[in-house]
């Protein structure tokens, strides 16, 4: 359990947004507000809007699905709002990612939503090591294309 553990209220919306985003799944979305701010890999200003967020992502997000592991994280409770930071590793399609997130979450008639997420990543996306020469091009083409799905020059 973290140091700082989320509202008991917070946990099954937090896990089901987690789960939705690494099953590629369109639920995702259900868990944004619509006047949400989204600061995205590889995107020089905001997202101010759930739908504006949606029209760019949701190709992106349904497209494959990753696995991601949680290296840390920290819950700030604050009346009606959570601040949530973490740091996560997002493996997609081979490649390996390490990504810092700060959310904040608000509850409003007892649902909670995201009003605010900001996403960086820490260090270059990297790969597992090649286990023949036949999959070198591959995985480097893999590399090249989540690279340009992060904004990661190569």
């Amino acid at each position: 359990m973290p140091a700082n553990p989320l509202p008991r209220s917070l946990r099954q919306p937090a896990q089901a947004v987690q789960d939705a985003y690494a099953h590629g799944d369109p639920a995702f979305f259900n868990y944004l507000a619509n006047d949400c701010t989204v600061y995205s890999i590889g995107k020089a200003t905001p997202f101010t809007s759930k739908a504006d967020f949606q029209a760019y992502f949701q190709p992106l997000l349904t497209a494959t699905t990753r696995k991601i592991k949680i290296l840390s994280q920290e819950a700030k409770s604050m009346q009606d709002r959570c601040l949530i930071l973490k740091t996560m590793q997002i493996t997609q399609d081979g490649v390996i990612a390490n990504v810092r997130q700060s959310s904040i979450w608000h509850q409003t008639n007892g649902a909670w939503l995201l009003e605010h997420m900001h996403n960086a990543l820490v260090g270059s996306p990297s790969a597992d090591a090649p286990r023949n020469v036949d999959a070198i091009v591959p995985l480097n083409e893999r590399i090249a294309t989540v690279a340009a799905v992060l904004g990661v020059a190569q």
